[in-house]
């Protein structure tokens, strides 16, 4: 059907983000929390404050930050910063703020990761995951089990 003059339909292709996005959207619509970039310095205590939920999630704990840069997936390293009382984060006696390095770079991958309550549905909720990426064009690898995450490659 040819758009009307003067009618504003896009014909840009969605951007990974937006397929992303759409990703994880579907998977809301399925009663499924989704957080993205969890901070947390390791995947356990990550999933420490996730209870009675069918959750997807991404980590950004120990070393790096996924980030969208005109819809494009990129990384940036977490550094740490001196704070303001301190002449160096190696004689801080405070608690250290973390900042993003500034120097993204393209990503090449992102691990998504499922949990449900005491593990039973696992593998379905993986399989949730797998099919609303794949649906949106994305492409995935995971080995089918219930301890492997789902691993997204761009």
């Amino acid at each position: 059907m040819a758009a009307k003059e003067g009618s504003h339909m896009s014909t840009t292709a969605p951007t990974t983000e937006d397929r992303l996005n759409a990703a994880f959207n579907a998977l809301r619509t399925q009663g499924v929390t989704v957080n993205f970039n969890v901070e947390e310095c390791c995947r356990s205590c990550a999933t420490a404050g996730m209870k009675g939920e069918r959750i997807v999630w991404t980590y950004a704990g120990q070393v790096t930050h996924f980030l969208f840069i005109n819809g494009e997936p990129h990384e940036d390293t977490w550094v740490e910063e001196d704070c303001d009382y301190c002449v160096s984060a190696a004689a801080c006696n405070c608690d250290l703020t973390l900042r993003l390095a500034g120097r993204p770079t393209p990503a090449e991958e992102l691990f998504v990761y499922f949990l449900t309550p005491g593990g039973a549905g696992s593998e379905d909720l993986a399989r949730a995951a797998v099919k609303a990426l794949t649906d949106q064009g994305l492409t995935v690898e995971w080995d089918g089990s219930a301890s492997s995450a789902v691993l997204v490659l761009f």
